[in-house]
């Protein structure tokens, strides 16, 4: 009886994983039925390799979820540096336009005031 819980806990996380059936049914100890148990025999790598698929949806306790956790967290991590890093380029690239068009501004003014001299000493006319 305690390896029937142990298949019926187990059947579904290989199912969910896209296990194939011929080869779920020999990882969980039954014996394959059909054509398929006579024909396919996969090796005992590939069966390891499928097990291993299942590992954190059938341990018990919270290392695989915690494990899981920390990755999401490394990668969020990462996204918010990228962010920061954004908006600091972003804050430095506003800065550096506000003090070009404040520069602009200035020459349009000093320019100004030199044709104004320059109008006033009668060294330029007006065109109008």
């Amino acid at each position: 009886m305690i390896f029937h819980g142990i298949r019926k806990f187990v059947n579904p996380a290989y199912v969910n994983a896209g296990e194939e059936p011929i080869k779920k049914e020999l990882l969980i100890g039954h014996s394959p039925l059909g054509l398929e148990g006579s024909y396919l025999r996969p090796t005992e790598d590939e069966l390891l390799t499928e097990s291993v698929k299942v590992i954190p949806s059938v341990t018990l306790g919270q290392e695989a979820e915690l494990k899981e956790q920390l990755e999401r967290l490394k990668v969020e991590s990462v996204e918010s540096g990228d962010i920061d890093t954004m908006k600091k380029s972003y804050i430095d690239m506003r800065i550096q336009l506000e003090k070009t068009q404040a520069e602009l501004q200035k020459e349009r003014i000093e320019r100004e005031r030199l044709w104004q001299v320059l109008y006033q000493k009668g060294i330029i006319k007006d065109d109008s």
